[in-house]
């Protein structure tokens, strides 16, 4: 969290310690299982909420909660709940706030200082090796229905078969090339990822504001994604950068990816494209300012007005990372 609390201090507690406080503490977590904690907590709480848009604490701890996430306001047992305050943000952004940066590590990788001060996307031009690859855990029908068209198509054209790189293969366990590789499974990602000119970027399911990290992984790797979820998307990343499949809609999107394939000339059209959406300093200050480095910090100065926190606040005030359990 050192991205929107370079000023505090940092303690990483057990849930229980995490009860030491003051009033001017911050105390962050991602999910609901120190409520006591967070009862007992003198300072300002934030939740943050990538995955279903709900605040899972008791009502009495409602006028201290801050709440970063995908439902704006957030939700508890599906009835919207008034707290201190909230800001919609996506899985993606939360990850950079986390992280400070990508999945990968790097402060957004994919991102190269110009002499201007703004920070755009850089145009990648160098071409991955191999086809593409899909790489999940989670094997949702519209993945594996999308893997197993792509499959017939590039054997229909005769391309290289594409990869399964994670447990899930659709109906073609013969391409699967997963291994059990939990330990650092987002930096691995990306270094699994980078042999390949497109990547399966398809979101678990499509609901508003609901974007996770897996398109920036694709990006990160220099591949181009193909992504599945909210349209929203299309304001974020540049339509050209990144092949787009409509729900229930998958031939169009396929027979794109096999075009480029076999036209390195096409192929190298959408590698060269911005990754971010026109105008890009606009949307990197829109979108992407979580961090002081890009689009002048925007959204982490509306984060801290909205949690009533000035720069400079109180530098030996303690800001605890998300507390989760394994």
């Amino acid at each position: 969290m050192s991205n929107l609390f370079s000023d505090f201090a940092f303690q990483t507690p057990r849930c229980e310690s995490s009860t030491a406080s003051d009033l001017g503490d911050v105390l962050v977590t991602s999910n609901g299982n120190c409520g006591g904690a967070v009862k007992h907590f003198k300072g300002k709480v934030l939740h943050l909420d990538g995955e279903n848009g709900e605040i899972p604490y008791q009502p009495e701890l409602k006028p201290k909660l801050f709440y970063l996430g995908i439902s704006t306001p957030p939700l508890q047992w599906t009835v919207p709940v008034t707290v201190k305050g909230s800001m919609g943000m996506n899985y993606m952004l939360l990850e950079m706030v986390i992280q400070k940066g990508t999945p990968s590590g790097n402060e957004l990788a994919v991102l190269d200082r110009s002499s201007s001060g703004v920070l755009p996307f850089k145009s990648r031009t160098s071409q991955p090796s191999k086809f593409l690859a899909y790489m999940q855990s989670n094997c949702k029908k519209h993945r594996e229905f999308f893997f197993d068209a792509v499959v017939a198509a590039a054997r229909a054209a005769r391309v290289a078969d594409p990869v399964a790189l994670g447990k899930c293969h659709g109906t073609h366990p013969e391409l699967s090339q997963w291994k059990q590789d939990r330990k650092n499974r987002l930096v691995n990602a990306i270094d699994k990822l980078k042999d390949y000119r497109f990547v399966v970027a398809m979101e678990n399911s499509n609901v508003p504001g609901y974007i996770t990290e897996k398109i920036m992984q694709a990006f990160t790797a220099n591949a181009v994604p193909v992504y599945w979820g909210d349209v929203g998307i299309k304001d974020i990343f540049d339509q050209g950068a990144f092949v787009y499949v409509p729900e229930n809609e998958t031939d169009e999107a396929v027979q794109r990816i096999i075009a480029a394939e076999l036209d390195e000339e096409v192929y190298a059209a959408m590698l060269s494209r911005p990754i971010v959406r026109d105008p890009v300093g606009e949307t990197l200050k829109n979108v992407f300012s979580v961090l002081d480095s890009v689009g002048g910090g925007v959204k982490k100065k509306k984060i801290r007005e909205m949690m009533g926190i000035e720069d400079g606040w109180r530098s030996e005030d303690v800001a605890v990372p998300p507390v989760s359990v394994e």
